[in-house]
């Protein structure tokens, strides 16, 4: 790219931060991960001769920030968070889109790709768990990624179909989450989840393994339930939740009282650019 430019952004660790090092003619470089640098599988060596060239690396929780100043020692003084942002206002309104959810048991969502790190094979197996119990529900999963035939096999096997439902990409996921009486995160790993915090702002009693920066965004039995990373906890949370009015109902006015808006950290990014 021949052009000069007053910053260039790898908004995702690997290519885009290599790309905007090597290809890319600025006077400010920045570099986001998105994730808990530990499980990304990335080279450090290689990470480090690109680091050390960059204004900024930016990411998207405190504990994502300390893993790379951990893993960085030498390039702290760069390591900045910016939230990933969110705004009440769109998402509540988006949500208010007409969408055919009539079932009239116990309806579950999750939003995420179709990946490992996603851990959707153990959501199957903690929602065959829940329908041998006795529970009648249905569980939307929205996404799409490679792990799909995997899991349509599992749901064939388990004689899931209709009931764990693959819904694909939805560019308005929010009507969905709006309709839900849970909302489940069985990551493996994240940075931050926007789609958690999309199912804060809508008030849903929300589920979550225990990945390593589930408690940024949580408190465990106050505003969402934390549980361990396989599918009998999952299975166990989820049980624990629909049985529990007392406990639903915590959640739900624990989450209203909470100020949950992040517009203002673009400011945050106007100030990395200056």
């Amino acid at each position: 790219m021949n052009k000069q430019y007053d910053v260039a952004i790898g908004y995702l660790e690997n290519h885009p931060i290599y790309f905007c090092i090597d290809k890319v003619i600025a006077t400010k470089k920045i570099g986001f991960i998105h994730n808990d640098y530990d499980k990304l599988g990335m080279d450090p060596d290689i990470d480090m001769d690109y680091f050390c060239k960059l204004d900024n690396i930016v990411t998207v929780s405190e504990e994502c920030a300390n893993i790379l100043k951990q893993r960085f020692p030498m390039f702290s003084h760069k390591v900045e968070v910016m939230y990933n942002i969110v705004s009440p206002n769109m998402i509540n309104n988006m949500a208010l889109e007409k969408v055919a959810m009539n079932f009239k048991g116990v309806k579950l969502v999750s939003v995420g790709r179709l990946t490992y790190q996603k851990g959707f094979e153990m959501a199957v197996e903690a929602c065959k768990s829940l329908v041998e119990s006795g529970h009648d529900i249905q569980w939307y999963i929205i996404g799409e990624g490679e792990d799909r035939e995997k899991l349509e096999k599992m749901i064939e096997e388990y004689h899931l179909k209709g009931i764990f439902i693959l819904l694909g990409l939805k560019e308005n996921p929010y009507p969905y989450i709006n309709q839900a009486d849970i909302y489940v995160q069985p990551s493996r790993f994240e940075g931050k989840s926007i789609a958690i915090d999309e199912a804060k702002i809508l008030h849903k009693p929300i589920i979550a393994t225990n990945f390593s920066t589930a408690k940024d965004q949580l408190m465990d039995k106050k505003n969402g339930l934390i549980v361990e990373m396989d599918s009998t906890s999952i299975f166990e949370g989820i049980k624990k939740i629909i049985g529990d009015d007392v406990l639903r109902t915590t959640f739900i006015d624990s989450l209203a009282k909470e100020k949950l808006g992040t517009e203002n950290e673009i400011q945050k990014l106007y100030d990395f650019c200056r």
